[in-house]
């Protein structure tokens, strides 16, 4: 079946039902439901340890489900892939380092049937134009990025699948992979990534999916999970009543290090002017009082930090 024949059939490109992932008595993914649709950028965020690289290589076809179904454009993952259907861009991609650059991306369109763009277009598109006849050692950690990047667009697949794509780039080839994201968008594509740069984070994402122990705890749009989110921080010169402190600022006082503190509640102007006044009450005195709230990274830290231990994630 033609693969543009596929992509047109369901309505999600990426489909996850039910996944799970065991490694011996161990659930690392635990019956996670996931779907990214034509044209919608989908971020995976969360701790190390959280699921979330087993969840993209069971996507990506690298890893067996214990259990669940994955689904891209209507495939199995192996046949998406060998259909061209889906671009994948790993954080190890095994680029062969005795080619050239030229080399390999021409290698990957002969392979896709030649759709799409040619291999000296697609350097050019991810800025690699001028290192097309260099071997692939011999690029920087960066440029080798780049070129992991051109591998996942050949052939114009209706879903991307990149794990950690700004890696290793500078602020150029960040906003270079921010343009190529939203040009693929455009065409209707769809884009699951992986990435602990909230900033390209906030800049790509039209929806964010929390993980947490193997389990989603949360998701939205950028603004949806941290509409007025404050993070204040601050520190205290002597002892004083946390659970008191949290009760007044109806929000979780967390320890960040020896005499600091940090309390996550809702964005207004009269959260530090409430902090500040109670301390004032209890007499004790408090110093560089600061607001890093309205970030996505300050939302999913909040986040997880109130998430109890004891309490599976919902």
């Amino acid at each position: 079946m033609p693969p543009d024949a596929v992509a047109l059939g369901p309505v999600s490109i990426v489909s996850v039902h039910g996944l799970t992932i065991r490694y011996g008595d161990l659930v690392a993914v635990d019956g996670v439901d996931l779907e990214v649709n034509p044209g919608e950028i989908v971020v995976l965020a969360g701790a190390n340890g959280a699921g979330k690289t087993s969840t993209v290589e069971a996507i990506e076809g690298y890893r067996v489900p214990s259990g669940g179904e994955v689904r891209i454009a209507g495939l199995g993952p192996t046949a998406a892939l060998d259909a061209g259907l889906a671009g994948v861009l790993l954080q190890d991609d095994g680029i062969y380092p005795g080619a050239k650059s030229i080399e390999v991306v021409d290698l990957f369109v002969r392979l896709a049937g030649g759709k799409g763009l040619g291999a000296q277009q697609l350097l050019a598109l991810v800025g690699l134009e001028h290192r097309a006849s260099t071997f692939v050692r011999r690029l920087s950690g960066g440029e080798h990025r780049r070129l992991g990047l051109a591998l996942a667009l050949v052939g114009e697949p209706v879903a991307l699948l990149l794990d950690e794509p700004t890696a290793g780039l500078d602020a150029e080839g960040r906003d270079r992979v921010v343009d190529l994201l939203h040009q693929r968008r455009s065409a209707g594509a769809a884009a699951l990534v992986t990435t602990h740069d909230f900033a390209f984070a906030e800049a790509i994402a039209d929806r964010v999916v929390v993980m947490a122990r193997g389990r989603i705890i949360a998701q939205g749009s950028p603004e949806d999970l941290a509409p007025a989110q404050s993070e204040l921080t601050f520190g205290a010169s002597a002892s004083f009543d946390r659970e008191r402190l949290a009760e007044h600022m109806a929000a979780r006082v967390t320890e960040t290090g020896a005499g600091r503190f940090r309390v996550a509640c809702p964005k207004s102007s009269a959260s530090i002017a409430r902090l500040v006044e109670w301390f004032a009450a209890e007499a004790v005195e408090i110093d560089s009082v600061g607001d890093t709230g309205g970030s996505l990274e300050a939302a999913i830290r909040a986040l997880l930090a109130d998430l109890p231990d004891d309490q599976e994630p919902t």
